[in-house]
């Protein structure tokens, strides 16, 4: 938000109400000063990315407080520092590049000048202009994250970047190639193609061309890609299905749109074999694990090849291929060295209307419905509200740390429901102890403790 100030003023771009281009406004503006751990810089150049274009419009799922300067990119020099700057900040006088999409303030790049935070600014080299160093911000985030984060690619691995002539692309081209990754691009013309093959791709595909993926499997002698980074998977996703290897993974960065798509697409490529790995090292840890559902999980009960048996006293769902995983039913009790415990998953959905709106995978039924709620209710009717122990994936509402909420996230928008589910049930019970987790943090309240990394005894 841009806010009133007694010192010098600047030129920028202000959006002072959701809408088309036309609401994009030079004003003069206060110049922002820089707080502590924070610097100024002025601009040469900025960044222009299409989130923009959405935050703009209004039609995104975190909506800045009006009026606003857009950006979060740009370079420039640095002209301000404010106090308690972090070792090897930038200093007054230095080339710099901004990138602070996810930076705690940044006050707009399309600007004179803006305020960020130093550890969102780097250095720029001599060589390198302000205008090709104000793209890297967005684009080189979006890139890193999508390698390194989401696909983990590791050298020696072939990588499609789908959609690779523009920011986001060339720049996941020239990372994926430095690590060792053999690098496979498209783009739409010649010129974007000859670009991509420049930047370290070993072959760059024509995406407009009929029989362009039979070219790509071609190229990997049939196998397929490791890796997929989509720029546009609403017109991409199926294809990247047919393109990707065995146990390959697929990357989504960017969809302009919904797309009609078939889930068995996905089954020959068995994505995502971090599942299965995770699976087969617990397995071989020659015990049992009970495991309560959270967010980012199917519910099992939904998935064909799991199914539900008994075990002490309760129920769960098993894979026949990972019998000592299993997954509680919600509302089972189980005997636990003579203790009664009822499980109950669900989990705060804080990145529901984030990864919806990023194109991501959420899943309706990561949350209990209202009919499994009155099960878990009924379970406890007949135990007459007295239970030993609970076991849950997130808490109750009133018990939610505070501490451990993403600064980055308007709480207003994060669906509570389970916790506010879970505080009535809190409220009502009469239980010895609590075990609940999800929020990464080891803290005991009351007879309520989350667990992280921590192993207790029963």
């Amino acid at each position: 938000m841009v806010k009133s100030s007694a010192g010098p003023d600047m030129q920028a771009i202000v959006v002072n109400a959701f809408g088309g281009p036309d609401v994009l406004v030079e004003q003069c503006v206060p110049m922002p000063k820089p707080h502590a751990g924070e610097v100024r810089v002025r601009l040469c150049a900025a960044g222009v990315n299409p989130v923009e274009t959405y935050l703009r419009a209004g039609q995104y799922a975190q909506l800045p407080e009006l009026p606003y300067v857009p950006g979060n990119d740009g370079a420039g020099i640095v002209d301000a520092c404010g106090a308690n700057l972090p070792s090897g900040a930038p200093h007054v006088g230095e080339r710099v590049f901004v990138a602070a999409a996810r930076a705690r303030r940044c006050t707009g790049t399309y600007a004179e000048f803006v305020v960020c935070d130093a550890s969102a600014v780097a250095p720029l080299s001599d060589a390198v202009p302000f205008e090709q160093g104000a793209g890297l911000g967005t684009p080189g985030l979006a890139a890193a994250d999508a390698l390194f984060v989401r696909a983990r690619v590791r050298p020696g691995e072939t990588v499609l970047v789908h959609g690779a002539s523009g920011g986001v692309g060339t720049l996941a081209v020239q990372l994926a190639h430095r690590i060792g990754a053999v690098v496979h691009g498209t783009a739409g013309d010649v010129r974007g193609r000859q670009l991509v093959e420049r930047l370290g791709a070993r072959r760059a595909f024509d995406h407009h061309a009929e029989g362009y993926l039979d070219e790509i499997l071609a190229a990997t002698q049939g196998r397929g890609v490791d890796v997929v980074i989509d720029m546009a998977a609403q017109a991409n996703l199926m294809k990247d299905a047919k393109v990707a290897a065995v146990r390959g993974r697929i990357v989504i960065v960017g969809s302009r749109g919904s797309l009609d798509f078939d889930p068995r697409a996905l089954m020959k490529a068995d994505l995502d074999e971090r599942d299965d790995a995770v699976k087969v090292r617990a397995s071989l840890a020659g015990v049992t694990f009970l495991c309560i559902r959270g967010n980012h999980d199917r519910n099992p009960a939904a998935l064909s090849g799991y199914r539900l048996q008994p075990w002490h006293g309760g129920e769960a769902y098993v894979d026949e291929a990972y019998p000592r995983i299993l997954f509680a039913r919600d509302g089972s009790v189980f005997d636990l060295e003579g203790r009664p415990a009822i499980t109950i998953g669900g989990a705060y959905s804080v990145d529901k209307r984030h990864r919806l709106a990023n194109g991501h995978l959420w899943f309706p039924d990561e949350q209990l419905t209202e009919a499994e709620k009155r099960h878990v209710e009924q379970v406890l009717d007949r135990r007459r509200w007295r239970i030993d122990t609970v076991l849950s994936h997130t808490c109750p509402a009133a018990f939610v740390p505070q501490e451990a909420l993403l600064p980055s996230i308007d709480q207003s928008t994060v669906d509570t429901s389970m916790e506010d589910w879970l505080q009535r049930i809190e409220r009502r019970l009469d239980y010895r102890r609590w075990y609940c987790g999800h929020f990464h943090i080891e803290k005991q309240v009351g007879r309520l403790r989350f667990l992280h990394k921590d192993i207790v005894p029963l």
